[in-house]
């Protein structure tokens, strides 16, 4: 089992090494060759996830591998494929794919946390208000971005083609796609939460093993170490 292991966890980190060094280049050439501003994010992100202990103060010393990966691999949704090879202009609704898919991996993440704070005693409360906790929480992330692309609208939007207006598109109205931005957000912040309830509980094995894992990963990644 600990071989298996072992085998299945050394292939989660060449695959997260290979997307991070996909993001890498995109930002890099985004710095250089494309958008400045797109290409500052994804490298502070690369190196959030790369070497979290330079950027919280040494409080988070390392990632979980299901961290690294699903971090990663919201970098990838939005900024290399969104941004980088246009799918938010060429292909139709990927922001709805997006608006599901990220709300979906932090809820997930989000439900991770609480259960390896619950596990280490620093969390108590029930299954039902941490699920509802969850969901609120990814919904308001979602609402706050929609504010923040209204604002970009009727301030910068107005007098520059630079990004174009970020709500609406050529299928739907600004309201009509801020609404389905907001559902998707929900849907994908419900199932995130609800599909850390059933990692949790899994009857298989092989889950079980991994869950305990991750834990012990996460609480040592959590433990404050001197500078």
């Amino acid at each position: 089992m600990n071989r298996v292991i072992s085998k299945q966890e050394a292939l989660e980190r060449n695959v997260s090494f290979v997307l991070r060094g996909i993001a890498l280049a995109t930002g890099i050439y985004q710095l250089f060759l494309g958008e400045t501003d797109v290409g500052i994010i994804i490298l502070l992100a690369v190196g959030a996830i790369s070497a979290p202990k330079l950027f919280t103060r040494n409080r988070i010393v390392s990632m979980p591998i299901e961290f690294e990966l699903l971090f990663t691999l919201m970098v990838i949704l939005q900024f290399v494929i969104g941004e980088t090879l246009d799918f938010y202009s060429q292909v139709p609704y990927y922001d709805k794919f997006v608006h599901f898919s990220l709300p979906l991996i932090v809820g997930f993440v989000s439900f991770m946390i609480a259960y390896v704070l619950y596990k280490a005693g620093r969390l108590r409360l029930s299954t039902g208000p941490l699920m509802l906790a969850i969901i609120f929480m990814t919904l308001g992330v979602g609402a706050f971005w929609e504010v923040v692309e209204y604002s970009y609208d009727i301030t910068l939007g107005v007098h520059t083609s630079y990004l174009g207006e970020l709500q609406g598109n050529a299928s739907e109205n600004a309201h009509t796609d801020t609404m389905f931005d907001l559902i998707a957000d929900l849907i994908g912040g419900m199932l995130g939460a609800l599909l850390g309830l059933l990692f949790i509980n899994a009857p298989s094995i092989t889950i079980k093993a991994r869950v305990q894992r991750f834990v012990r990963a996460a609480r040592r990644s959590l433990r404050k170490k001197p500078v």
